[in-house]
């Protein structure tokens, strides 16, 4: 694990804190002991203006508004409060999971409470990312789960000296599931998937992970389409034509890489929020694909930007 500048990610976080080998009805019931601990905590203590009820009627409408289920067995209750001084963090690991209607549907076996200042989103954000690069690590996530207590992970954090930045990467707000089509797809698999999952656009990978294109809605619109039509204004005056006759006529005979596009933007996990956004917005790309190692990891788009950054 390599250092680098930024907050300590010890900072935040003690034995009490970490709670090992929990047991949980449901994700209410994990909460409630997550909150328990926090409140229990100096950091708490210190803010008598901050009521337990007030903080899980909090957290409570966050979850109820949208699941902090994130996907990979971890999920992430948090909430963000008027007043709140510093940064409340539990970990909790799960001797049974429990379904937090995740986006992947598989149920939490690692959670992560944050209590965040209403003026410090990005912090929070980064801090759970950071937890979250660890969690993906099996060697160490295994290393976690058969801990007897939280001072046994406390140590290992605190000895590894992990830092956190206080500004926002790829790697923190990309979503890790991915719509694969291989080039190699037909076409109206490729459609059907589009639909089923109801993306805009997704990516092409070849058998080593590697990006081969992108294939858009646009693509599939266009496709039989005469080059001529993209410089008209209206159609009105053309009465006989039918724009997917070519994609019904070839869709048995036709594949992903026949309408994919090169048109696309890669970063790497290092890549700021501001070229993120000059990519969607300014470049007017659907997605952006996040590449390590020439291995496509993640992809972020508007919606993605907009649920973890300022939906959180």
């Amino acid at each position: 694990m390599t250092k680098n500048s930024g907050i300590s990610l010890v900072k935040y976080l003690s034995p009490e804190l970490i709670l090992t080998d929990i047991k949980a009805s449901d994700k209410w019931n994990l909460m409630k002991q997550m909150l328990d601990a926090l409140v229990e905590s100096p950091g708490f203590l210190n803010q008598p203006h901050i009521s337990r009820d007030k903080v899980w009627s909090a957290l409570v409408d966050r979850e109820e508004k949208q699941s902090t289920g994130v996907g990979d067995g971890v999920a992430f209750p948090h909430c963000r409060i008027p007043d709140y001084q510093g940064l409340g963090v539990c970990l909790a690991f799960l001797k049974e999971p429990v379904d937090f209607d995740s986006i992947d549907d598989k149920p939490a076996n690692v959670a992560c409470m944050m209590l965040i200042p209403e003026s410090e989103p990005v912090l929070a954000l980064r801090l759970f990312s950071k937890l979250s690069e660890l969690l993906m690590d099996e060697a160490i996530r295994g290393f976690f789960a058969t801990a007897e207590d939280g001072t046994i992970i406390y140590e290992y954090l605190r000895k590894k000296e992990i830092s956190v930045e206080t500004s926002l990467r790829a790697q923190d707000i990309m979503r890790t599931h991915l719509l694969k089509i291989n080039p190699d797809t037909p076409l109206s698999d490729v459609a059907h998937l589009m639909m089923r999952n109801r993306v805009e656009a997704a990516v092409v990978l070849d058998g080593e992970g590697e990006i081969a294109g992108q294939i858009t809605c646009d693509n599939l619109f266009q496709y039989g389409l005469p080059d001529f039509f993209n410089q008209l204004q209206s159609v009105a005056f053309i009465s006989e034509f039918d724009p997917f006759e070519k994609y019904f006529a070839d869709e048995s005979r036709a594949f992903a890489k026949d309408v994919m596009s090169q048109d696309y933007v890669t970063v790497p996990p290092t890549a700021t929020l501001l070229e993120i956004v000059f990519a969607l917005t300014v470049r007017k790309q659907p997605k952006v694909y996040v590449v390590k190692d020439s291995k496509c990891i993640g992809v972020i788009d508007r919606t993605t930007v907009l649920d973890r950054i300022l939906n959180i």
